[in-house]
């Protein structure tokens, strides 16, 4: 990985690209310029490098955090309904969890694919409303791992589960702790 060194943004350096959006809680950037944002009412929309808009799906729900998937598809987090959707890119779509072992999900906040094409999933908290998990803390946040199928729960205990991201060699996960403001490690 190269250097910093040198490096410096100013305020001139940006330039506004993409409007009117409800929400866009996430962005997946691809490499020629393309942004997938999610946007309410429940779907992606694709914004192409002349700033083209697109649709994409409609989750009937509030779509959270999404990444794409080596097919192109996104994975999206529906944080009001609990569900985890794929969406294609011609707006083709499908649940891929609603429930584990015959229970609701609760708020599916954030989804990430590791270098296997492993899920892994943020559900926030059980409480309705979820906001109410931010001003009351409790631990009912937990992640899910799905891997060929298979969902499990492989932490859980959690304070509002929010984003996670691996370190570069995937030898550790770290997890956003919202309501307790702090970030975890967890080794894998």
């Amino acid at each position: 990985m190269g250097t910093l060194d040198g490096f410096v943004l100013a305020p001139e350096d940006f330039k506004p690209f993409g409007q009117g959006f409800n929400r866009p809680e996430c962005v997946v950037a691809e490499h020629d310029g393309t942004l997938f944002v999610s946007d309410c009412p429940g779907g992606i929309v694709r914004v192409s490098p002349a700033g083209e808009y697109r649709r994409l799906g409609n989750i009937a729900g509030v779509p959270n955090g999404h990444a794409m998937d080596a097919r192109r598809n996104l994975i999206v987090t529906d944080i009001e309904n609990g569900r985890l959707w794929k969406i294609g890119q011609d707006g083709s779509q499908e649940v891929i969890l609603d429930s584990l072992d015959g229970a609701p999900l609760g708020a599916v906040n954030f989804v990430m694919i590791d270098s296997r094409g492993a899920l892994w999933v943020s559900v926030s908290t059980m409480m309705r409303p979820r906001t109410d998990a931010v001003s009351n803390p409790r631990p009912d946040g937990y992640i899910i791992r799905i891997d060929e199928g298979e969902a499990r729960i492989v932490a859980d205990g959690l304070f509002f589960t929010n984003e996670l991201r691996f370190d570069r060699d995937e030898t550790y996960l770290y997890v956003a702790e919202t309501s307790r403001g702090g970030v975890l490690r967890f080794p894998l």
